[in-house]
């Protein structure tokens, strides 16, 4: 019996399910092209030595890395071009690279790496971070060897200078063209416009090879020595993003669309490990409908640059102290997570401050005004973001914290209570609830009053898939699944929870060495 697409995904879907409780056993395993013993139909069958499932930053490096190497490779994309989520990315990361020879900077490796442990809490592969950063700097050379182009090197987000940016300040124009040219001019095949949809598995389990669709409908069976999965995570499915804490419709993902979950699911259908306990989202909060961060927008920055302020969820009960996120801006997603809402509430004073720094405070109509004589007035502009924001009902404006709770649908009495609370810790200059720092406990007193809603922004979702050093695939009992690698943020095991950025630089790092290590280790094991 032959089974049409639809059948077909709904005997993977089972296979999924059978696999998340237990190991795969034989009686399931994609024998040959069998799946419990049923024929799966195909219209057109390729074989190669090793077949790579994306093409963004590490689905790139991995077929460079394989055509430099002789090996017959195709890729199979599910968007009608290569590039995926690098194109946003502004550099990668590196120590010991010709460009920092050249400029006499040197960095302590065991430092920056004790510092992402830390933060982990240890719950993360030492030794991935030791093989990423110790390989990070002949990486960089290796980019540049190939055609990608970087135009400096500064220390980004971080504390050292190991960000190696990109000349055009992108990926879209540094990374992809001369990567995908690269993979091209050593004979890589892609195949644009077509879904991976399962992989194959033989008798013993190896992976094999990997069944796709096109865009027409007609179905294809490449057959490989081994299978690199370069997917990118789970950014559009729905469901697991609601399981981490993100509703669809309570973030403002950056990235491309197209991120379903595939990847992941048919690892896990071919017997590895899910990881999706420990995915990181890679990203911070803003205030949806008002600029961004590459918009030059004010209130992008609301969160991190008022830690006098006061934190509160939808209930108006204030939950951490507000300077938590000084060290990793990555770290406001964590609560916005947790929360139904989130919100920064603050009073005329420090609204001022925010947005006027030591400047006198304006009105809001004084900088419309403003803003008309001057369009280039940060300050201004400033104001103008806020009235923006009131508009948008983003941002609550209250004579009083009563009225400011009415309008966010708060208890009034509850947000009331949590303000007198912080304002006794304040005088007191002690937080006994938070431990927030002594300097930054300044009262919130004098009206108007604001709530600024926090929104989830999000780049990517890193770590769904257990893997080991060489990006091999593991079970549940940590045993590499042979021909089966994952790699970029699928596959990465340098976060858990939450994204650090110590390491400036470190995903698109991990993406490029992450690829040219499986497909080594491929070599020496598969082919």
């Amino acid at each position: 019996m032959e089974l049409n697409r639809r059948q077909f995904m709904q005997v993977a879907g089972t296979a999924t399910a059978i696999a998340s409780t237990s190991v795969l056993s034989s009686s399931f395993a994609f024998a040959d092209v069998t799946i419990a013993s049923t024929q799966v139909a195909f219209d057109e069958e390729i074989d190669c030595d090793i077949a790579i499932v994306g093409a963004g930053a590490s689905g790139l490096a991995a077929a460079v890395e394989a055509g430099d190497s002789g090996l017959v490779t195709v890729v199979i994309e599910n968007a009608p071009d290569t590039g995926g989520n690098i194109i946003g990315v502004e550099g990668c990361f590196g120590i010991g690279s010709s460009m920092q020879k050249e400029l006499g900077i040197e960095v302590d490796p065991g430092a920056l790496i004790r510092s992402e442990l830390e933060q982990a809490q240890y719950r993360i592969g030492g030794c991935n971070y030791t093989d990423m950063v110790h390989a990070s700097g002949d990486n960089v050379d290796w980019l540049q060897e190939h055609g990608v182009l970087f135009g400096g090197v500064d220390t980004d987000l971080g504390t050292e200078r190991v960000f190696h940016r990109f000349e055009t300040g992108n990926g879209a124009l540094s990374y992809v063209p001369q990567m995908t040219e690269a993979a091209q001019n050593a004979g890589v095949q892609f195949i644009f416009e077509t879904h991976a949809d399962a992989l194959v598995q033989d008798e013993s389990g190896t992976v094999c090879g990997v069944y796709a669709t096109k865009k027409d409908g007609t179905t294809i069976k490449v057959n490989s020595k081994a299978v690199v999965v370069a997917t990118g995570s789970y950014m559009s499915n729905e469901q697991y993003m609601l399981e981490l804490g993100c509703p669809v419709d309570k973030i403002d993902y950056l990235g491309r669309a197209g991120y379903d979950g595939a990847g992941h699911d048919m690892c896990i259908a071919a017997g590895a490990r899910s990881n999706r306990g420990n995915s990181s989202p890679l990203g911070a909060v803003k205030v949806a409908g008002l600029p961004t961060k590459f918009q030059g927008g004010k209130f992008f920055y609301v969160g991190f640059n008022t830690p006098d302020s006061m934190w509160v969820n939808q209930n108006g009960e204030r939950f951490t102290n507000e300077e938590f996120a000084k060290d990793n801006f990555c770290l406001m997603v964590n609560p916005a997570v947790i929360n139904e809402e989130t919100y920064v509430l603050m009073d005329a004073p420090k609204m001022e401050a925010f947005i006027g720094g030591d400047e006198a405070a304006q009105s809001i109509d004084a900088a419309k005004a403003a803003l008309d004589a001057a369009s280039d007035d940060g300050v201004a502009a400033g104001w103008q973001e806020l009235a923006d924001g009131i508009e948008l009902g983003e941002i609550f404006k209250g004579e009083t914290l009563a009225e400011l709770a009415e309008q966010a649908g708060m208890d009034p009495n509850t947000l009331i209570t949590s303000v007198e609370r912080y304002n006794e810790s304040c005088a007191a200059g002690s937080d006994r609830d938070f431990g927030k720092a002594p300097e930054l406990l300044l009262p919130i007193e004098e009206g108007p009053f604001y709530l600024v809603h926090l929104t989830i922004e999000i780049l990517c979702v890193t770590g769904s898939v257990k893997t080991d050093r060489n990006f091999s695939a593991v079970d549940l009992y940590g045993k590499a699944i042979p021909g089966l690698y994952v790699v970029g943020i699928e596959g990465a095991m340098l976060w858990a929870n939450v994204y650090t950025i110590n390491i400036s630089g470190a995903c698109n790092a991990n993406s490029v060495n992450s690829g040219r290590t499986a497909v080594r280790h491929a070599i020496q094991t598969c082919l």
